[in-house]
């Protein structure tokens, strides 16, 4: 995305995969976490999803942050669910 010469004073990336994915897959993810059951075969199905979803994009986002730290500054901002 960002090229050897940035024609631009500031870059900004919306990241709506994260929330989506969580929402949707959640319960494969963590099936212990809802009240009724979730079937297993559907657990082995879409369960490493959320994960393999959120390395694919830290790799997207870190190799971004890691250009603009060369070229200047940069920050984040999260609206919810970052913990680790």
């Amino acid at each position: 995305m960002l090229g050897k010469e940035a024609p631009f004073d500031f870059f900004a990336v919306y990241v709506n995969g994260v929330d989506v994915v969580g929402h949707r897959f959640w319960r494969y993810y963590r099936p212990q976490d809802f009240r009724y059951e979730v079937p297993e075969k559907a657990v082995r199905a879409f369960g490493a999803i959320i994960p393999d979803y959120v390395a694919y994009v830290d790799g997207i986002v870190g190799d971004l942050v890691a250009k603009a730290r060369r070229e200047g500054a940069s920050a984040d901002r999260r609206s919810h669910g970052v913990a680790r």
